[in-house]
């Protein structure tokens, strides 16, 4: 997890601020809100892997389930890591990109909205 945005004043083409942090720390950031979860930003993180204890919580659409990284035969470094977790708190961002997969990605959105 770590913390994601752009300084005030900051030029185009300067990189933005990151400072890593633990899921935990970032989970109590989280749930507290206000300025010190500001741009707090929970990266791909592997539910089997990580949380597979919420994964019993968790129901998949059947159209989503077969996404290209599954439906592959040959083992990669993702066989076993999806679904993956993205959370991201108000000022969070993620610039526009294309994926190492170059497939498709569906995200959802619990709460709040996007600009």
């Amino acid at each position: 997890a770590y913390r994601n945005f752009r300084e005030p004043g900051q030029r185009r083409g300067q990189s933005d601020k990151a400072d890593l942090m633990r899921f935990r720390e970032f989970l109590a950031l989280f749930r507290h809100g206000g300025e010190e979860a500001e741009g707090l930003y929970l990266y791909d993180l592997s539910l089997p892997l990580q949380l597979p204890g919420l994964l019993e919580y968790i129901r998949l659409p059947r159209y989503f389930t077969h996404c290209y990284l599954q439906q592959t035969r040959r083992l990669h470094c993702f066989s076993r890591s999806w679904p993956t977790l993205f959370m991201g708190a108000k000022g969070s961002q993620a610039k526009l990109h294309v994926d190492q997969w170059h497939g498709h990605f569906w995200m959802y959105m619990v709460s709040g909205r996007k600009r």
